[in-house]
């Protein structure tokens, strides 16, 4: 086996590993009764942040930013508005107007 196949072969699909200082990979890991990963959004919003990934590309000279930093960057960007409890309480009234709306036109 290669040098290059047996690096490949030490990561697990859906982990997350990060670069210390010393520019090694390390992987992370986190606390099952963590609820940080209970936080779930709309198909809408998963294809939004990823097209803003995809336009960060060219910004990151040519690397492809992690998606959860880029949805993370975006989450606090909002959160430092002015306009975030105005626009929280928007968003809830829309998203619950459309599941109303949905429920009476399925009966």
């Amino acid at each position: 086996m290669e040098e290059g196949e047996r690096f490949i072969e030490e990561f697990k699909e859906g982990d997350v590993y990060v670069v210390n200082n010393q520019g090694e990979l390390k992987k992370c890991t986190f606390d099952p009764d963590d609820d940080r990963r209970k936080i779930r959004v709309r198909m809408e919003t998963h294809a939004r942040v990823l097209e803003l990934q995809r336009s960060l590309r060219r910004a990151c000279g040519g690397h492809k930013p992690d998606l959860n930093l880029v949805a993370e960057a975006a989450l606090l960007l909002g959160l430092n508005s002015a306009n975030v409890v105005a626009g929280t309480i928007e968003h809830c009234k829309n998203i619950f107007s459309k599941a109303s709306s949905e429920d009476e036109s399925s009966s």
